[in-house]
């Protein structure tokens, strides 16, 4: 079981880069550096850390809980 929170998941069109939000809080996020490097993405660092995104976003109810969530994006780089 686990949390993939797409809610600021972009469809412009293919994408270069996957960002984690809150890299380091899941150990979800391996897997999905894995599988952008399969992809021929790279993992953009997350542009405002600061605003502390990964703990305000509709995910964490689940990350409280104990079960593995990542909020991952891609659109800086289409």
């Amino acid at each position: 079981v686990a949390c993939i929170n797409t809610d600021v998941l972009l469809f412009a069109g293919k994408f270069n880069d996957v960002t984690l939000t809150g890299d380091g809080y899941s150990e979800l996020d391996e897997w999905v550096k894995e599988a952008a490097l399969a992809q021929g993405r790279y993992i953009a660092s997350d542009p405002e850390p600061g605003n502390g995104m990964f703990f305000r976003s509709d995910h964490f109810p689940f990350v409280k809980r104990g079960i593995p969530s990542i909020f991952a994006k891609g659109y800086t780089d289409a």
